[in-house]
């Protein structure tokens, strides 16, 4: 009571200076428009003058009551609300953060875990592998609580809506195993290409050396002169004789296989099993029943010999231990295949156990052979998918045998291009020539071939790319 007198008369007064003026200039505009009807409702303007003036005194009481309120009661409530408010966002902001940190985590986790899983189904001997590498990685050194409570649902939903993303951006993409599981398309279509091409050399040979007369003329020259009077012809009839082929042949196609097995590669000996097969009935029919008419009187040798069995036998064993040995040893184990099988089908003819155009055809037939069957090359047969990487050896090294190859061909058809007439005439001026000319087509042939076999491994075992690519090219360290 004693604060309302106290502050009555303060409060009157403000108000009406405030709102006074206000109310009076409303209350003589309603009169001034009201009297015009005053004389018909004498006391509706008196009622009316009566409820504003009890508005008056209503909004100063409330005027006056709000006034007391800021006075005794400073703000303090009103600062400690917003401090609790700033508080609360604070803890929201950094809980949002926590989330968000742990909701990433285990995402990362979740799809470790099935890249981890798909790797163990399909490769199981890298699984100390993989466990190896996510030991090592610092970002799975802690284990993560957030990430652990994943259920198998979100998993499988996580999984599926993945899988329909993908599927969606990219309806003709490739499964994963698609790729990693067996040979790409741009490497099935070159080894089979290349295999084709290989078919036809061969078959083109046997016609240009049996069925024509220049070509048993050149034969006979080379089988009955090469390396005559060289110490080179007595070394390979002491040391690379017909015997001691077959069973060097036979020591590497056997050390082959057994390398296959101890490595546990046995889809790759299922491979070597079906190559050595079809070579084995390659080199034992092929021979009786290809015909060879006579065209040449006098020739050293009339019954036929192509294509030569001994080569196909050092060919066929070189191969096979060239796919039962590891990735690291492609390189040098083509390398000796090439010059040991160019060496064996030199020493043949310097044996006179085969005109030149056999070793050539044989050479021919094995790469024919052996590159359909790389095409289905499948699971362990290939190489494990964390030790698969573009090899700059590999490319450099067929590049240059498939180079080497096709030059020594193509100087070979050359030089024996030149020689129509003097083989028509049985000249001695073309015995040096066609010799010359039988060891660069010997030699090239087996450096083509094993240049395409190292490249058409490389693709089809250690897949890379959709396209099968031997990987990228070599280039000069980064600093």
């Amino acid at each position: 009571m004693d604060k309302n007198l106290r502050f009555g008369g303060q409060f009157d007064g403000q108000f009406d200076e405030q709102f006074g003026g206000q109310f009076d200039e409303q209350a003589q505009n309603l009169q001034e428009q009201m009297q015009p009807n005053m004389q018909f409702a004498p006391q509706s303007f008196e009622q009316h003058k009566n409820v504003q003036q009890n508005i008056r005194q209503e909004s100063a009481l409330q005027f006056q009551n709000a006034s007391e309120t800021n006075v005794s009661e400073p703000k303090p409530a009103v600062q400690k609300t917003a401090e609790q408010i700033w508080r609360e966002q604070l803890a929201g902001q950094q809980a949002a953060q926590s989330q968000a940190a742990q909701s990433q985590a285990a995402q990362s986790r979740l799809m470790q875990t099935k890249e981890e899983q798909f790797q163990s189904a399909q490769f199981p001997e890298m699984q100390y592998h993989h466990a190896q590498i996510r030991f090592e990685q610092p970002e799975f050194a802690v284990k993560n609580p957030a990430a652990d409570n994943v259920s198998a649902a979100e998993s499988a939903a996580d999984y599926a809506v993945d899988s329909a993303v993908e599927s969606a951006a990219d309806p003709k993409e490739e499964d994963f195993s698609a790729i990693h599981d067996r040979p790409s398309l741009g490497a099935t279509i070159f080894s089979l290409s290349s295999a084709v091409i290989f078919l036809l050399a061969a078959i083109g040979i046997y016609f240009a050396g049996v069925r024509t007369f220049n070509g048993q003329q050149y034969d006979d020259i080379v089988l009955s002169s090469l390396f005559e009077g060289s110490p080179v012809r007595d070394f390979l009839r002491t040391y690379l004789t017909f015997n001691i082929i077959l069973v060097i042949g036979f020591a590497i196609g056997i050390a082959g296989f057994v390398m296959a097995g101890v490595r546990k590669q046995w889809w790759c000996m299922w491979q070597i099993s079906v190559f050595a097969i079809l070579s084995l009935a390659v080199g034992l029919s092929v021979k009786r029943i290809l015909p060879r008419p006579a065209l040449v009187p006098g020739l050293v040798m009339t019954v036929n010999s192509a294509p030569s069995g001994h080569t196909i036998l050092t060919a066929s064993s070189c191969v096979i231990l060239f796919m039962a040995v590891p990735r690291s040893w492609r390189v040098p184990t083509a390398i000796f295949s090439a010059i040991y099988t160019a060496l064996a089908g030199i020493s043949v003819v310097v044996n006179q156990g085969h005109r030149p155009s056999d070793p050539v055809m044989s050479i021919f037939a094995v790469g024919f052979m052996i590159l359909p069957v790389f095409v289905f090359t499948r699971e362990n047969g290939l190489d494990s998918v964390g030790t698969r990487k573009s090899s700059p050896a590999v490319q450099i090294a067929s590049s240059v045998m498939i180079t080497g190859g096709l030059c020594s061909i193509a100087y070979a058809a050359y030089v024996i291009s030149q020689l129509q007439s003097g083989l028509a005439l049985h000249a001695q001026w073309a015995y040096s020539p066609a010799q010359v000319s039988a060891i660069a087509g010997i030699c090239g042939a087996s450096s083509l071939v094993f240049g395409v076999i190292l490249a058409v491994r490389q693709c089809t075992a250690s897949p890379l790319d959709r396209m099968g690519q031997v990987g990228f090219a070599p280039a000069p360290p980064e600093k």
